[in-house]
């Protein structure tokens, strides 16, 4: 069956077609199989509304609007695993909204154009979503775009372009289970996609400023990806993965950027990437509170793997991971402007392994660890500044280099039993170092390059060395 609609579809409709063009209604209901429902509001100036139900299998719904206030729903209910339905709705304008559901092997693509503003889409599809799933597209000003996916093959893309109206939320956005849809979220601004269950991957991609994305994926086999682009100042965005595969990937051009990016158990992965003044948080094995990394909820972590760029002034990066670790953590400096890297590993550390670089202005670095594979390498150069380290280790294999090159230096190691090793080399300036190692193999070489240089070194027991050359 295919029914095509142009404008409004009763005979009272055409036959006014000039009142029609102001505020046009269309209803469709559709059962059996390979129905096609096309409405064509385009030409409307005033408020339309379109409701297309389609039941049965190989569906095809297409809706197109122009004017303001626009609605346009679509719900389409596939009989059959693997026999699909897709929807298409395109809105020029502002003001409007599209809600695409479906359920079963479908596809929904949401369209709304250059000239839009405050426009909103939702895609909820339940089943197997062959392709890419669910795909949102929008071009104007202050829109939103949200999808949310439960079960089978998932896969969604909401891109964005123009202007975004910030995030007045928390700083971090909690998302419960199933409940990404039009009622929770209201006027919320931005893009966001919950996959619940199975092959997830999730892309938004945001260019303008004022951006606000969230990906949320519980359970199999994730992978979430947020890039915000070109003129994205003051972009926020937060990963949050329950559960299987894991992989983030984050990328934020522009300033006065904030990510956060939680995962709690399986293989996990987080790689962020920032320019201008930026924050990240990232929580792997425990989740991310309103202060930044939350408690510990853990140790649900397995596979942990956090790796962060930062390039600009007054950056700031914060990284906790419970077991099975590795985390990096680079920060350019431009001109001037504090800079902090902070880095956690516990419980057990196992595989623990920490590397911080930060090239100028005020420095900072904090790096934790607790056991098990333990090593930290900290370089702070260009040429330091304010430097400053940290580093602290508690037993298993221990190991810590730093290296501080000028400025007002500062370094403190401090490691309690099993391995240790510590190296620290400062060079000129206000220079400074203390080691403290308490047990076990014990070894520590401090070299300092003059300047205020001033070393101290305590062991207790065990293995035992000491040099310091200034």
């Amino acid at each position: 069956m295919k029914l095509y609609l142009l404008g409004a579809v009763s005979a009272v409709a055409l036959l006014a077609a000039g009142a029609a063009m102001a505020g046009d209604t269309s209803n469709v209901t559709q059962n059996g199989d390979n129905g096609t429902a096309s409405v064509d509001q385009t030409a409307a100036t005033g408020t339309t509304t379109s409701t297309i139900t389609q039941s049965s299998n190989y569906m095809f719904a297409s809706v197109g609007q122009g004017g303001s206030d626009n609605t346009s729903t679509v719900t389409q209910d596939t009989d059959g695993t693997y026999y699909g339905s897709a929807a298409y709705v395109s809105q020029v304008g502002s003001a409007g909204t599209a809600d695409v559901g479906q359920w079963g092997y479908n596809y929904a693509s949401v369209s709304q154009g250059a000239s839009s503003a405050t426009e909103t889409a939702y895609v909820r599809q339940t089943g197997y979503n062959p392709y890419a799933g669910a795909t949102i597209s929008q071009n104007g000003t202050t829109n939103s775009g949200w999808v949310l996916q439960t079960g089978d093959y998932n896969t969604s893309t909401v891109v964005q372009t123009g202007v975004g109206g910030a995030y007045a939320g928390p700083m971090v956005e909690g998302v419960n289970s199933g409940t990404l849809h039009a009622d929770t979220f209201g006027t919320r601004t931005g893009g966001g996609s919950q996959q619940i269950g199975n092959f997830n991957a999730s892309y938004i991609d945001q260019a303008g400023s004022n951006g606000f994305a969230t990906n949320d994926a519980t359970g199999n086999s994730n992978v979430q990806s947020i890039y915000q682009f070109g003129g994205t100042n003051q972009a926020t965005a937060f990963v949050n993965t329950t559960g299987n595969g894991n992989s983030s990937t984050l990328i934020q051009n522009s300033g006065q950027a904030f990510s956060g990016n939680s995962q709690f158990g399986g293989g996990n992965s987080i790689y962020v990437t920032q320019t201008g003044t930026s924050r990240s948080v990232i929580g792997q094995g425990t989740i991310i509170d309103p202060n930044g990394v939350g408690g510990n909820s853990g140790p649900q972590t397995f596979g942990a793997s956090a790796t962060v760029s930062q390039t600009g002034d007054s950056d700031d990066s914060n990284v906790l991971q419970l077991a099975a670790a590795k985390a990096s953590v680079t920060q350019i400096t431009g001109v001037d402007g504090p800079n902090f890297a902070t880095v956690i590993q516990t419980p057990g550390a196992v595989g623990a392994t920490a590397a911080s670089y930060q090239a100028g202005s005020n420095g900072n670095s904090n790096i934790g660890q607790g056991g098990a594979g333990d090593t930290a390498n900290v370089t702070q150069y260009a040429s330091a500044s304010y430097a400053t380290s940290g580093v602290s280790q508690l037993a298993a294999s221990d190991s810590a280099t730093v290296s501080q090159q000028g400025d007002h230096d500062f370094s403190n190691v401090l490691q309690t039993g099993a391995g240790d090793q510590a190296t620290v080399s400062q060079s000129g300036k206000t220079d400074s170092s203390f080691v403290f190692q308490q047990g076990s193999l014990d070894v520590a070489s401090v070299s300092q390059a003059s300047a205020n240089a001033s070393s101290t070194i305590n062991q207790y027991g065990n293995g035992n060395t000491a040099t310091v050359h200034q």
